[in-house]
């Protein structure tokens, strides 16, 4: 079951633009379709700060987020049973009596007030004695995979702070590694569990005394194949909606504000763009089908040349017009290191390619560089 592991960082990978968007469940053993509901339910029960509370928009100010909230995407559940085995103490106390121990690792979305959408790994640990939910925090690197594929959920996420900030302040560690089959997607999964010790000084390379392989794991919907992607270097979702929100997403009319696509090509996507003087910064991102970012545009600056653009890395991939009424993404030129899934399309050829669809998504923030108005729209290349 384990002849093969695979690991990169940081990715995502689906299949068509709106199908990955749209988030198709697919259930394994008892889990159904019901059963990921009820997840959902769960999840925003257990989190205390889930609450979800959109405040009325304003003409000046078309977005507002007065709270975090969290969304549950997908996930995968099993159990183990640690009677007589060789654990932590801490293991033991949560297991209690019975030895049993339940194991759920779910994907979540966040956004926070300033309106940016994230994504988080939880583990939740649950027996007789008592439960506990950790967040995926480490992971073990390996595109070539001579090494397992590894996540390493430490800390109490109990002391999760307002902002998403977790405290790992407890020690407590576990360890999944998993395993894929010939179509890369979570076929089974080894656990490990530690004993308390600081997250400054934790050796990911020690084994664990014994080592739990469930006989049976059930994945609610497409968990397999976005825990996998999402270490490719791949943002596995937008930055300023949750996925969700972009099946169906109307951009709002707002007077004094527009954006537009002008015009789309091999080599370039460019918009049109007007805007209020309350927006003092835009961020915008190009995802291709597989969800690769292939461009991107950070930030400008103003001088007496007009608007210029903020660069990074010596890699201009974007650029706003002087007067900052367009803003044009260019074809990427870079080349990054290959992951599981190959360097990508548009990477090899330098262009977009025609016949795919892209997802562009801006943002206009304020002084602060909280986001007051988000635009997304799918581009096809002639």
């Amino acid at each position: 079951m384990f002849e093969k592991f695979y690991t990169t960082k940081m990715s995502t990978n689906g299949r068509e633009l709106r199908l990955r968007f749209e988030k198709i469940r697919r259930g394994r053993g008892r889990f159904t379709r019901l059963a990921g509901s009820v997840m959902a339910a769960v999840m925003l029960i257990t989190l205390a700060c889930a609450t979800i509370a959109m405040a009325a928009v304003g003409t000046d100010r078309p977005e507002h987020w007065d709270k975090n909230e969290y969304y549950y995407v997908c996930g995968m559940n099993f159990s183990i049973d640690v009677s007589g085995a060789a654990v932590p103490e801490w293991v033991n106390a949560l297991a209690g009596g019975s030895g049993k121990l339940e194991i759920s690792l779910s994907k979540c979305q966040m956004r926070d007030t300033k309106g940016y959408v994230s994504n988080s790994y939880l583990g939740s640990f649950a027996g007789e004695g008592d439960s506990v939910l950790f967040e995926a925090q480490a992971w073990t690197v390996a595109p070539d995979g001579d090494e397992p594929y590894v996540a390493e959920y430490c800390g109490n996420f109990e002391n999760m702070t307002n902002n998403f900030n977790i405290v790992p302040d407890d020690g407590r560690r576990a360890r999944m590694t998993f395993g894929v089959d010939e179509n890369k997607l979570i076929d089974s999964v080894k656990v490990e569990f530690f004993a308390e010790q600081p997250l400054s000084v934790i050796d990911y390379g020690k084994k664990a005394e014994t080592v739990f392989v469930p006989e049976h794991i059930d994945i609610i919907g497409d968990y397999d194949r976005s825990y996998i992607d999402q270490r490719n270097l791949v943002s596995d979702s937008a930055s300023f909606f949750l996925n969700h929100e972009m099946q169906n997403y109307r951009n709002k009319s707002v007077n004094g504000i527009d954006v537009s696509v002008e015009s789309a090509g091999n080599d370039s996507i460019r918009l049109r763009l007007s805007k209020p003087d309350t927006v003092k910064n835009i961020r915008a991102y190009v995802y291709n089908p597989d969800m690769v970012g292939v461009s991107d545009f950070m930030g400008y600056e103003i001088s007496e040349n007009g608007y210029e653009t903020i660069v990074y890395n010596n890699n201009r991939n974007s650029e706003i017009a002087s007067d900052g009424t367009a803003i044009t993404f260019f074809a990427p030129k870079t080349v990054h290191r290959e992951g599981l899934y190959g360097i990508c399309e548009e990477e090899k050829s330098g262009s977009f390619i025609s016949g795919k669809t892209y997802l562009v998504e801006l943002a206009m923030l304020d002084e602060a560089e909280t986001i007051i108005y988000r635009w997304l729209d799918y581009v096809t290349m002639p």
